[in-house]
């Protein structure tokens, strides 16, 4: 089974592989057409970083444009990374 999401209406319906759906569907979870790239960027449409944000479990709070969205999103990686460039730094720090 795939599972796709309308780019509208943001619908999601799971099809048996192999069958196709009317227009305005694409596939979820990286699925999509070559055009978009692996990571959430301008390429990806607004119900297509919706349903990111939703499967990675990141709070998009009161963001409903796709820079607002993106912005949400790129916070939370920046913010993982922050944290292990932190914690290498210091560690290096506190030990000379």
């Amino acid at each position: 089974m795939t599972e796709y999401i309308h780019t509208q209406s943001g619908a999601r319906v799971s099809v048996a592989d192999g069958k196709e759906l009317g227009v305005g569907f694409v596939p979820v979870g990286g699925q999509a057409s070559a055009e978009r790239s692996d990571t959430p960027d301008k390429s990806w449409k607004v119900v297509e970083l919706k349903a990111f944000a939703d499967e990675q479990g990141i709070d998009l709070g009161d963001a409903t444009k796709k820079d607002d969205i993106l912005a949400a999103i790129d916070a939370v990686g920046e913010s993982s990374g922050d944290d292990e460039s932190a914690d290498d730094a210091g560690g290096t720090g506190d030990d000379e």
